[in-house]
């Protein structure tokens, strides 16, 4: 399975977990504890900011995302639950 046949990738960069994060999410993640902190970098991707976060916010984002994801954004983590559940169908027990 590839994080790259995400239907949102935009082809520019490699995709992480955390691109399938809400936007609203990750960007509140970065104003808790700080752009010098939080990001390795970034580059505007199809209209947007594609963020590359540090292992000191990946850490982070353990804690803080439950209270910053929002029940009515889940981001790409829709698409993926729906692949794992494809793979996990196509699989036969031996």
């Amino acid at each position: 399975m590839s994080l790259a046949k995400w239907p949102n990738a935009c082809g520019r960069h490699d995709i992480e977990i955390e691109d399938l994060l809400p936007v609203d999410a990750v960007e509140g993640l970065i104003k808790k504890i700080g752009e010098n902190i939080a990001l390795d970098g970034k580059e505007k991707c199809r209209g947007s900011w594609h963020y590359r976060l540090s292992a000191a916010a990946k850490n982070e984002a353990i804690s803080l995302l439950p209270s910053l994801v929002s029940k009515a954004d889940p981001g790409g983590m829709v698409w993926l639950a729906g692949e794992l559940q494809r793979r996990a169908a196509s699989m036969t027990p031996d």
